[in-house]
């Protein structure tokens, strides 16, 4: 190889580009490739035994908890607007 290609490749910039790509993959494998399998394995899992899917089950608890917050709304608005001595125009 030629010196100035030698120096180009050792440069800080290359070195430190190169090192983030690698640090990335390592990421990936390390770290988030365990998590997807376990997820993968539990979807599976529920798939074997009949059940829901679990991103089913929270999707409908959450969507649960917004319908009972907006009823609990629904209902408590009147009777703090009565309280309040304004209608319920004023009130909401």
């Amino acid at each position: 190889m030629e010196p100035l290609l030698l120096e180009y490749f050792l440069s800080p910039w290359v070195l430190g580009l190169f090192g983030l790509a690698v640090g990335s993959f390592l990421n990936v494998v390390i770290h988030r490739l365990p998590l997807m399998m376990e997820q993968a394995w539990k979807q599976e899992g529920a798939e074997a035994l009949g059940l829901p899917p679990p991103d089913a089950i929270g999707l409908s608890l959450a969507t649960f908890m917004q319908v009972l917050d907006t009823t609990i709304a629904n209902v408590a608005l009147p009777t703090i607007s009565g309280n309040l001595g304004v209608s319920y125009e004023q009130g909401t």
